[in-house]
């Protein structure tokens, strides 16, 4: 098996509250409901990396599964997926 790279991108809305909440990225392509059970990571707030979950996904939408932990939707863009 081959390991894929990891995804990365930057975001231009984060909705929601926890815990789910709603990633978009316009500038995306993600082949639909291909990214369930991913990890993602984004900086949340100055040096703290929250993981998610990945649930479900659109073309540009991901939705996330963050447990209790509250996300910053201003505090960062960039995100990374471990597929």
């Amino acid at each position: 098996m081959t390991p894929r790279p990891a995804l990365h991108g930057n975001y231009t809305s984060l909705t929601g509250s926890p815990p789910f909440y709603q990633l978009t990225d316009d500038a995306a392509s993600f082949a639909p409901g291909t990214l369930a059970g991913a990890a993602l990571s984004l900086r949340n707030g100055g040096e703290d990396w929250i993981t998610s979950v990945v649930t479900n996904n659109t073309g540009t939408t991901l939705t996330l599964y963050t447990g209790p932990s509250g996300l910053f939707p201003d505090s960062s863009q960039t995100y990374f997926i471990d597929p």
